[in-house]
């Protein structure tokens, strides 16, 4: 069922900021987002003789003002780590259709943990980690509408199940992020322990 991992994530992004120590105005303005684009993800529109989800939309705005506000070449270093992991979630994504393999293997999940691997092999910090996926599947989505469009297919960019791939990855990277936290915390204490 298309959507049904979008929703389990972003409802688990929800609860993980609603526990945060953020200040109250930033809570609600991250919560307000996550909310308007579980709104978002029920419609689409047309222009140009091409469909597109609003919060496929949203998303482009979203990570564009975030972008901006870096230096030119952290964009472009941005834009060209986004296309590495593009071009892999566009050919995965393609030739899940034609492998026999895609019939056993969960398609979203061999997508987010390539991404997922490619993020965090392309930046070592987590925010960053977070952009280039972001950037990154928007581009790959992009690529797969021109692909289905130059055989004639009806694509609509960013629906549904791309919304799965993205937030299952994201909760993905921030699961492993927390554990490797975790871990850390863990290291320290045993390490306090034994000097003492």
């Amino acid at each position: 069922m298309q959507g049904l991992y979008f929703l389990f994530s972003i409802w688990t992004i929800i609860l993980f900021y609603s526990r945060t120590q953020d200040r109250l105005n930033e809570k609600f303005l991250k919560l307000g987002v996550l909310f308007c684009l579980i709104c978002c993800s029920t419609f689409t529109f047309e222009l140009f003789n091409f469909q597109m989800n609003v919060a496929f939309l949203l998303s482009i705005f979203m990570i564009s003002y975030d972008v901006s506000k870096l230096k030119f070449s952290e964009q472009f270093i941005h834009f060209f780590k986004g296309l590495i992991i593009g071009m892999s979630y566009s050919s995965m994504s393609i030739l899940a259709i034609y492998d026999p393999a895609s019939y056993f293997i969960n398609e979203f999940f061999s997508i987010s943990l390539m991404t997922t691997v490619l993020a965090i092999f392309l930046s070592n910090h987590y925010i960053e980690r977070i952009r280039l996926l972001i950037i990154g599947l928007i581009q790959g989505e992009v690529f797969n509408f021109f692909t289905y469009r130059s055989i004639k297919v009806q694509y609509i960019i960013g629906d549904l199940s791309w919304l799965d791939s993205l937030f299952l990855t994201i909760v993905l990277i921030t699961s492993l992020r927390l554990l490797s936290l975790n871990f850390s915390k863990k290291n320290l204490k045993s390490g306090k322990l034994v000097k003492n």
